[in-house]
């Protein structure tokens, strides 16, 4: 009851950062289209975004969150704000030192280098972002702590609602650069400059909530601390782990740049990103922030069978809401994508038909992506980091395979669709390993669970699919209004006979969404 209740708090702030996300990858789209400028700055962008997810995101939140639990039950929360201190201190020496070397990069790398004409000057358009978007890694690592040990502390609303600040603060720099500058080159450096100050109003905001905790903002640095290099042990293997998917993210990058011909295709892959993270981020990693708390203390505590029980009831409940979000994209790509994006510079060919194929190839892999936020917390919490570690390291290398042998056929689209094959792949031998390995029992209902979820969104993408083509076919013109008709009375009727229908059968997971709903 206390995780359901808390994931309803960290969905309904996160949809509104993603309704705000929204708003912002509008007026960017709307603004820029999908083009040189915009890939620059998606390969800019990959490059904090790596930080993040690596360190704060990543290996840190992962192993602090555990460490930190357990040094308040066994000695109390002082000894564990001491330990934050600790960790927060190290932190901002090693992401300072990673903030000026990467700006160092940036100043000292001529465009020139990779290539010349219009290549040259991609590459020192790339490299100006990289200049005002490095401190940002540093700000967002930093948040990402602050979050961790707002977690643990049962408080939630503040770390979800807090990027929804970095949007308003994005779209605000859409507006000036609209309105400042003509060229798009300095229109993007202007929005970069925004995002860099939305970061800073990110971290500030969780300020005033860590006061009122008792948690102490002085920076300690004392490697020698026992809970710190626990944590530092926790985290290399992490990072081994991780690292290579992000290498891999910077290469699915490279290969779109370098084997795609024509520019364009890392901006499709980004818009149809946009679109796929939004069930991620209100199903899986709503519900993996809030579980992982309970399962690191029924772990502490040796309950591996509550622990078991929790598993189930995150992954049923994950699977219910992630299978027909991953149906409607799949069915709806296109008159989606031409809803939110075809404005301005954004066009219908190629643009719209290139970003929503790539986003059915996204939307194919949607359930995995949500198992796979929660089912690789149940083993960091149990501290058994080295079997995600090592079954990630495999997939990097099955999807930088299927990388190569779909781009060629089917474009900066394979690329998504062999992300998608390596999540479901993924997920399959962690739940595997989870029952063998670690006894984790009640998995066996989970997949039936799936099953029926499937079959009931199969369903419901069929009756979508079909009122879709009517309307579009009886308003066929590419206007605003036949746009709305051809998205929402499809969705309407798709969740009306989703939740009707699982209501009907007298599903589980509708039992464990009402509760913590009222």
């Amino acid at each position: 009851m206390r995780f359901l209740r808390s994931a309803t708090i960290v969905s309904a702030s996160t949809l509104v950062s993603r309704v705000l996300g929204m708003v912002r990858d509008i007026a960017s789209a709307a603004l820029l289209g999908a083009g040189p400028v915009w890939d620059a700055f998606v390969i800019a962008w990959r490059v904090p975004n790596l930080f993040r997810r690596l360190l704060g995101e990543g290996a840190l939140s992962s192993a602090f969150i555990p460490v930190f639990q357990g040094e308040k039950e066994q000695h109390g929360l002082t000894a564990a704000l001491r330990l934050f201190s600790a960790v927060l201190g190290a932190l901002s020496l090693i992401l300072a030192v990673i903030t000026l070397l990467g700006i160092a990069f940036a100043w000292l790398t001529p465009g020139t280098l990779f290539g010349e004409g219009a290549d040259a000057n991609k590459a020192q358009l790339t490299l100006d972002l990289l200049k005002i978007l490095f401190p940002y890694m540093f700000l967002i690592n930093v948040m990402a702590l602050f979050m961790a040990v707002l977690n643990s502390q049962g408080h939630f609303f503040t770390p979800a609602i807090a990027p929804a600040l970095l949007n308003v603060f994005w779209i605000a720099g859409v507006f000036l650069a609209s309105r400042l500058a003509s060229e798009p080159d300095d229109q993007i450096l202007i929005i970069a400059g925004a995002i860099l100050i939305g970061g800073a109003a990110q971290l500030l905001i969780q300020v005033p909530v860590l006061r009122a905790k008792g948690v102490p903002l002085r920076p300690r640095l004392d490697f020698g601390d026992p809970g710190l290099r626990r944590i530092l042990v926790l985290m290399f293997p992490m990072i081994l782990g991780l690292a290579p998917l992000q290498v891999n993210v910077l290469l699915d990058t490279l290969i779109a740049e370098i084997l795609v011909p024509g520019d364009g295709a890392n901006s499709y892959l980004f818009y149809g990103n946009r679109l796929m993270q939004f069930p991620l981020a209100l199903v899986g990693i709503a519900m993996a922030v809030v579980v992982f708390p309970v399962f690191s203390a029924q772990a502490k505590a040796g309950r591996k069978d509550e622990l078991g029980r929790t598993l189930s009831e995150a992954l049923r409940t994950t699977f219910f809401l992630a299978l027909p979000s991953a149906a409607g994209l799949l069915v709806l790509a296109g008159p989606l994508i031409a809803l939110i994006y075809e404005h301005g510079l954004f066009r219908y060919a190629p643009d719209t038909l290139a970003t929503a194929q790539v986003l059915r190839m996204y939307a194919l892999g949607v359930p995995a992506y949500c198992g796979l936020q929660v089912m690789t917390r149940l083993f960091y919490s149990l501290e058994e980091v080295k079997t995600p570690v090592r079954v990630g390291a495999i997939m990097v290398g099955v999807n930088l395979v299927l990388n190569v042998i779909l781009v060629f056929p089917l474009r900066e689209s394979g690329l998504a669709l062999a992300t998608s094959i390596s999540a479901a792949l993924n997920l399959t031998v962690l739940a595997v390993l989870a029952k063998r390995k670690l006894g984790i029992a009640g998995l066996g209902g989970v997949f039936r669970s799936f099953l029926t979820s499937l079959a009931l969104a199969a369903a419901m993408g069929a009756a979508v699919f079909g009122l879709h083509l009517v309307l579009a076919g009886r308003y066929p013109d590419r206007e605003l209004i036949p746009k709305l008709l051809w998205v929402f009375p499809p969705i309407l009727l798709g969740m009306a006979l989703y939740l009707g229908t699982a209501f009907l059968f007298r599903r589980p997971e509708i039992r464990s969404l009402r509760r913590p709903s009222r």
